[in-house]
């Protein structure tokens, strides 16, 4: 394929990242890019298909010869993402253009199990590399019983361009014994992941134990944090209620415990307990949410974390559904090292006036305030609203418009889509975004033109 980044087609919702350390997970949209991709989904995700950034040439491979699924891809991206995984955060950045190659195999064997393995590398155009081997399993031990699990091995050998990296100091990792700078050095790492699973109509369980070694990297991959243990166990009980409005009813717990991969000393750990209901009317769900949490950060003790919390949604007909979240606590405000005060809420509707028109607003909120002084720690919200008008079978509308009250930025992306054929769609779109150049409160907000795009895609599906 050429060009085959249709990122524009359908554009990300902005994620609420003033309290996040660390890189965020966006999902993958490009049609390229999504027919096949379970193939190539692991425990881990050693392959995250979104840090091909910006594909000049792509090529794929999917096939099956008997109980044995083979699975390639190559591609040349422009604008290489690189995320430097630390033990508390993580370090995004651009590196240029770079070549991928990827490969994956599956074989089933027996009733329902499968071992497979996945084998990636992406060279940098002028220095550097990452390389990743993976071997993977999902065994039937019995009708309600599974184990499952990864090993990776992984090699990185980082571009020689200290330039890349100057924002960086002297910071280093595993120890002292590398630098996070990009300075041409090369180092292993591992990961390894197993989980026993036990899966029934009423009584599930889960325990899962990985670990990251510092040195770990995988550059087609997303794993932002490294340098670690960890332990989680859940447990859920399902309840059929007869003769009621309530479908099922399900209470569950799950705890977690991290620790550093040398030396043993605890980082997290939280009990989850939630109730989760389902009901027989307008497919409606409620579901009761508590987090008690300790957390270690920075060298800072933080105990007595919390958070209470419901969410609600129902679909009252074909043309109204709604969805509505809140959290209240005490939780961490990561960039000021102190404790906050923490409220939190997500509302969304799903409008269709008519047959040809679907209206999708929502708005998520997100505030903090320090818990001994007061002081706001971090306070905004985003909006979004994306409209969808289906002219005709051929022909669609869509327009999203989506305000970061956090970065004090408006995104606006009109898009028609024309279906040529079954295999054939052309597009033709834009997008806008307006910046305010005018941080003071007590002013007028000035709003400015800060890019502009215009775009055509034209998309054909070669089918053998």
């Amino acid at each position: 394929a050429y060009n085959p980044d249709f990122s524009q087609i359908e554009a990300d919702a902005a994620q609420i990242d003033v309290n996040t350390t660390f890189a965020l997970f966006y999902p993958e949209r490009r049609p390229f890019f999504q027919e096949g991709s379970d193939l190539f989904r692991t425990l881990y995700n050693s392959f995250y298909t979104r840090t091909i950034n910006d594909p000049k040439f792509a090529a794929k491979m999917i096939g099956r010869l008997g109980r044995t699924n083979i699975s390639a891809l190559s591609a040349v991206d422009e604008n290489s993402p690189y995320i430097i995984p630390l033990r508390e955060s993580s370090i995004l950045m651009n590196t240029g253009r770079s070549y991928v190659n990827v490969f994956r195999g599956l074989q089933t064997i027996g009733d329902n199990s499968r071992i497979g393995f996945l084998a990636s590398d992406r060279r940098f155009e002028h220095d550097g590399s990452g390389t990743v081997m993976a071997l993977d399993f999902d065994i039937r031990l019995s009708q309600n019983y599974r184990i499952d699990g990864q090993y990776i091995g992984t090699h990185t050998h980082e571009p020689n361009d200290s330039s890349l990296t100057s924002r960086l100091g002297d910071l280093k990792f595993d120890s002292g014994k590398y630098t996070a700078a990009f300075d041409g050095e090369s180092y292993y790492g591992t990961a390894f992941i197993t989980r026993l699973l036990r899966r029934s109509r009423s009584f599930n369980v889960m325990l899962d134990y990985n670990q990251i070694s510092p040195t770990y990297r995988t550059q087609l991959g997303y794993d932002p944090i490294n340098s670690h243990r960890t332990f989680s166990a859940g447990a859920e009980y399902v309840f059929y209620p007869k003769g009621s409005i309530f479908e099922r009813i399900t209470p569950s717990a799950f705890q977690f415990r991290r620790w550093e991969f040398e030396g043993g000393e605890q980082r997290n750990r939280s009990l989850n307990m939630s109730l989760n209901m389902q009901t027989r009317f307008a497919q409606t769900y409620f579901s009761l949410n508590y987090n008690r949490d300790w957390e270690r950060y920075s060298g800072i003790e933080f105990d007595r974390l919390w958070s209470v919390g419901f969410d609600i949604g129902s679909r009252l007909s074909d043309r109204l559904g709604y969805n509505l979240s809140f959290r209240r606590g005490v939780g961490v405000s990561y960039y000021d090292l102190a404790k906050g005060r923490e409220t939190g809420a997500f509302f969304a509707l799903n409008l269709k006036p008519y047959d040809r028109l679907i209206i999708e607003p929502y708005i998520n909120y997100s505030r903090s305030v320090h818990e001994e002084t007061d002081d706001v720690l971090f306070d905004g919200y985003i909006f979004r609203t994306r409209l969808r008008y289906q002219a005709n079978r051929e022909m669609s509308l869509r327009l999203i418009v989506q305000y970061n009250n956090f970065r004090e930025r408006w995104d606006i992306d009109p898009l028609l889509t024309y279906r040529l054929g079954s295999f054939t769609v052309f597009y033709v779109g834009s997008t806008y975004n307006y910046d305010n150049i005018e941080y003071d409160p007590g002013k007028v907000s000035q709003w400015k033109l800060s890019s502009r795009q215009f775009f055509m895609k034209l998309q054909y599906l070669f089918r053998s």
